[in-house]
């Protein structure tokens, strides 16, 4: 999997629980529709857990949190830098191999 493929697989845990979020608004008004909706919540939960997993079960410990907190948490380069004593430069290295990593094992 490439650099780009792997950011977009692991951005996904955002999206899926953000449309978790709208499904279970979606099951207040369309009552019908509860058990297809329902399926599709399970489903985005379930992708997300598979992605947080991966992350979690990085061998490298600051890899691991510079991936939580970017991919989980939604938090900013920046952020992470300044919360962790590092430049935003290196925590771009640090994020950028934990990926190459990730990406030869999701493959």
């Amino acid at each position: 999997m490439s650099r780009k493929e792997t950011k977009e697989f692991l951005e996904n845990y955002r999206r899926n629980m953000a449309r978790v979020a709208r499904l279970k608004n979606d099951m207040e008004f369309f009552t019908a529709s509860a058990p297809t909706l329902q399926k599709e919540i399970e489903e985005c939960i379930k992708n997300s857990s598979i992605i947080e997993g991966i992350i979690i079960s990085h061998n490298n410990l600051c890899g691991r949190e510079v991936m939580l907190r970017k991919y989980i948490y939604g938090q900013t380069l920046e952020r992470i830098a300044e919360e962790l004593n590092y430049s935003p430069r290196h925590i771009q290295r640090i994020l950028n191999a934990a990926v190459e990593e990730v990406g030869t094992r999701v493959n």
